[in-house]
């Protein structure tokens, strides 16, 4: 119990010093006796005052400067610095820039290996001679048979332990499904 106590005694004892300083560190209001700025005067007049003896001058020649060419130091995209870099950065420096073309569209086995890499295995059953493999594709789940056709324009043909083989409707491409 005297623990506690001691403990309390110390904790209000820290407040009250707390208290103290923040007293003595406030900021205290202070007085003028004249204020600088009249009430009423607009802000205007008073900067007008200030510059009583100066004749406002308009610079056209500085409107009529080219502004100077930027030239690129450092490439900040490869931190090695490697000459290459600092040769199209020169080279796009002075001239316009020169804008690559667009990669070519993806093929229709490219498009056909995205929608296969989204399925994803879950298991397969065998029963006799025929044998069926379960894929989900999101939130749904397939069953694959021999003839099916997973993908648009490819047909399932061969379902084996560790793989599934599909081929296009043509007979021309063969891809590839790992289980």
């Amino acid at each position: 119990m005297n623990r506690q106590k001691l403990l309390l005694a110390l904790l209000v004892s820290i407040l009250i010093v707390s208290v103290i300083v923040a007293w003595f560190r406030m900021p205290h209001q202070k007085s003028v006796q004249q204020l600088k700025f009249q009430q009423g005067a607009s802000a205007l007049h008073a900067a007008g005052d200030r510059q009583q003896g100066k004749a406002i001058e308009l610079r056209v020649d500085l409107l009529e400067q080219k502004p100077p060419a930027v030239l690129i130091k450092k490439n900040l995209f490869n931190p090695m610095g490697d000459e290459q870099g600092r040769a199209a950065a020169r080279a796009t420096s002075g001239s316009r820039a020169v804008i690559a073309p667009p990669p070519p569209p993806p093929t229709p086995e490219e498009i056909a290996r995205k929608k296969l890499a989204s399925f994803t295995y879950l298991g397969s059953y065998s029963k006799k001679n025929s044998k069926v493999v379960f894929l989900a594709n999101g939130d749904e789940i397939l069953t694959v048979r021999v003839g099916d056709m997973l993908i648009p324009g490819y047909v399932v043909t061969t379902i084996e332990d560790d793989r599934l083989l599909l081929q296009s409707a043509d007979g021309k491409q063969q891809l590839v499904y790992a289980m």
